[in-house]
């Protein structure tokens, strides 16, 4: 039977599950916005066999330090893998679900909270060749530059996560948002959010779903209570992810990103229906195109499922799972562990 315990390193909450003795490979496992690392018990523990220990962690405002920005967690990150990757563990694999695979991906490339910020303020400085500055400023800033810090790194794997945040929170309304008031944007998520999650949450089938409304009267996305709104909606209309900046990349710039991704193993893995909330009918398309920034990154589209489905035709209200206990997709990421990807894989 596999074991967990909670744990904390720094401030750093996460779930330790027990896996195999003989393994000298770890697994830590990022959540995504509004997640928590309860929700991934029952996906992580099918992997156990694969790894000496798997890590599930609780990243900012979500149970850990900080507040929440994707670079923040990848700071966090960098600090929690500094601490526990000793000499005995030969590889690192990191998976990351939504936002938490922004994460891992960020974390390979050095896109970490002084990338960030430096990448905001240009925005903010609204200069001429945007396209331009924005290269001249990741060549300068340590972006895409530790290929040989991140060594044990061994696979990366990615369920479901965001091209944009543009589809997550649209930017014309995050900009908006900056100047609501608090008390309305509580009361808000609460009515379409959160009160419904917590009545469909009679038809569970998670055991270890909890969840609960804060009591602070504090902005509440699903489990993310933010602690200042108005720096997180500035933050989530200006942001750009990885798949966002590549294609306006310099040839310097996307070579230094393509050593850095194909010296890894990397799977994408999406639902049908994932990130198509946009009714445009080029959606489907622009979504592949986004995701693939290196040939060498495995993307798998499962049939019927989009970002917060369980199983086809399965009636699981628990949004926060999502796609995450599919049986194709613990295949799939089981044969990728192994270095084991058949063609057949490919058209799952």
């Amino acid at each position: 039977m596999t074991t967990t315990k909670q744990n904390n390193v720094n401030g750093i909450n996460h779930l330790i599950i027990g896996g195999n003795p003989d393994s000298d490979n770890i697994l830590i496992h990022i959540p995504g916005i509004g997640n928590f690392k309860e929700n991934y018990i029952e996906h992580l523990c099918s992997f156990s066999g694969q790894y000496k220990t798997i890590y599930a962690i609780d990243f900012p405002e979500q149970g850990s330090k900080g507040k929440w920005q994707i670079g923040v967690m990848v700071d966090l990150l960098k600090e929690f893998i500094d601490i526990i990757a000793n000499k005995t563990i030969k590889n690192i694999d990191l998976a990351g679900h939504s936002a938490g695979g922004i994460a891992a991906i960020s974390y390979l490339l050095d896109y970490n909270s002084k990338v960030e910020f430096e990448l905001m303020n240009l925005y903010s400085s609204k200069p001429d060749n945007l396209d331009k500055s924005i290269n001249e400023v990741l060549l300068n800033s340590g972006f895409a530059s530790s290929r040989e810090k991140y060594r044990k790194i061994r696979n990366i794997i990615l369920y479901a996560p965001p091209d944009t945040f543009d589809i997550v929170f649209k930017k014309s309304i995050s900009r908006r948002l900056i100047h609501a008031p608090q008390k309305f944007l509580y009361y808000t998520t609460n009515l379409f959010i959160n009160y419904p999650i917590m009545f469909l949450g009679i038809f569970r089938s998670n055991p270890y779903f909890h969840f609960k409304i804060n009591k602070q009267k504090k902005f509440q996305y699903f489990r993310l209570v933010v602690e200042n709104h108005k720096i997180f909606f500035q933050y989530m209309s200006a942001y750009k992810t990885i798949f966002e900046l590549y294609p306006n990349f310099n040839i310097e710039l996307k070579k230094m990103v393509d050593e850095i991704l194909s010296s890894k193993n990397i799977i994408l893995q999406y639902g049908s229906h994932d990130w198509l909330i946009k009714p445009f009918f080029g959606r489907k398309t622009r979504i592949i195109k986004n995701f693939n920034i290196d040939d060498s990154i495995l993307i798998i589209k499962h049939k019927y499922l989009g970002h917060m489905l369980n199983r086809k035709l399965k009636f699981d209200v628990n949004m926060n799972r999502q796609m995450l206990k599919n049986k194709d997709v613990i295949q799939a990421t089981k044969n990728f562990i192994a270095i084991i990807i058949p063609l057949a894989l490919m058209v799952l």
